[in-house]
């Protein structure tokens, strides 16, 4: 999933759920998480976990609000650790002598 950066999910009881998340799950007392990778610029940058206490799989429609709410948040990081950035106003051009 983070390879390839593509959006994952692990639902407790599932036995093809990856084992290491499985147990992340039960330590946390969760019952599924929603993995969606943090991408700016075609680079991972961070990884945002959604946990539920229900073990149920997410609709495409919450996958999907999620999705949204991952770019945004990439966004906001990506700018937050470029710092602030001066914003170059144009200056006039001196008039030209004819």
């Amino acid at each position: 999933m983070v390879a390839d950066q593509v959006i994952g999910q692990v639902i407790a009881g599932d036995p093809a759920g990856d084992p290491a998340e499985l147990e992340v799950l039960e330590t946390a007392g969760m019952s599924a998480v929603l993995l969606l990778p943090l991408v700016f610029e075609g680079t991972m940058i961070a990884l945002l976990e959604i946990y539920r206490r229900a073990p149920q799989a997410w609709t495409n429609t919450q996958v999907d609000r999620a999705r949204v709410l991952a770019n945004d948040i990439a966004a906001a990081l990506a700018r937050i650790v470029a710092g602030p950035r001066r914003i170059r106003t144009p200056q006039p051009r001196p008039a030209s002598r004819a």
